[in-house]
């Protein structure tokens, strides 16, 4: 009798309560034609991510490799690689939430081109200056997926992220898919510079296209919160945002 009495109050204050429940919206797909509408950087920036991490974790070890280092100097470098990524994700994603995010990815792909231009332009550089540009470059560039998925969610509305978030994860596999190929050929016809040079022209790629965008169209009047994302386990994770003229 009193476990009832007391289940039968805790339901007043939600038999009270003026509040309505949410309205619940069918999934609505979405084209890439439509997406890329939506967001252009973010579509052109998670295909790029999707080349940029794949090259680091499988065509990283193959540069060391080939660069001279032995199997402690490969770990090292695949470790303040991996390591660097795991620093920078929260403080550049906060960065993200306060200004244009446009304006960090820009800084973020600025950056990552910088430090794999003096890697593969000075391949002879001391050990300890090596690994704190492998750290910068692979600590910015390793943020661009997530902050390419944030900079989509602030476009798409609440019945697309279950479509958005599987059209980007195949954007993502099809770029981490061809750039290793296209790199490891580089590398077999040009030296193991070519791995740092292609990664170079990659994000000074996605610098040129993300200032020109930002010159045709103003920024989001509402974002949402920055979420750290792996390819792996985005499918069905992106946030709702708000449809914005972008």
């Amino acid at each position: 009798m009193l476990v009832a009495v007391l289940i039968s109050l805790a339901i007043v204050p939600i038999v009270i309560a003026a509040q309505r429940a949410p309205e619940i919206e069918l999934p609505r797909k979405v084209r890439y034609r439509e997406l890329y509408g939506n967001s252009p950087l973010g579509v052109v920036a998670v295909t790029v991510s999707g080349m940029v991490s794949s090259n680091i974790y499988s065509m990283g070890p193959v540069y060391a490799r080939l660069s001279g280092l032995g199997t402690s100097g490969v770990a090292a470098f695949m470790s303040v690689s991996i390591l660097s990524a795991v620093l920078t994700q929260y403080p550049v994603g906060r960065l993200s939430d306060r200004i244009d995010r446009r304006t960090v990815i820009a800084g973020v792909c600025i950056i990552a081109t910088l430090c794999a231009a003096a890697l593969a332009a000075f391949p002879h550089l001391p050990h300890a200056v090596f690994l704190v540009l492998t750290a910068v470059f692979s600590g910015v560039a390793l943020t661009l997926y997530s902050l390419a998925v944030s900079h989509v969610n602030d476009h798409v509305e609440p019945a697309q992220m279950v479509a958005a978030s599987s059209a980007l994860l195949r954007l993502n596999g099809f770029g981490a898919a061809v750039s290793p190929v296209l790199v490891g050929g580089l590398i077999g016809g040009f030296g193991p510079r070519a791995y740092f040079a292609a990664l170079a022209g990659l994000t000074g790629l996605l610098t040129v296209y993300d200032l020109w965008r930002k010159s045709r169209r103003r920024p989001p009047e509402q974002k949402r919160p920055f979420v750290a994302a792996q390819p792996q386990a985005e499918t069905g994770r992106l946030r709702p945002g708000q449809s914005q003229d972008h």
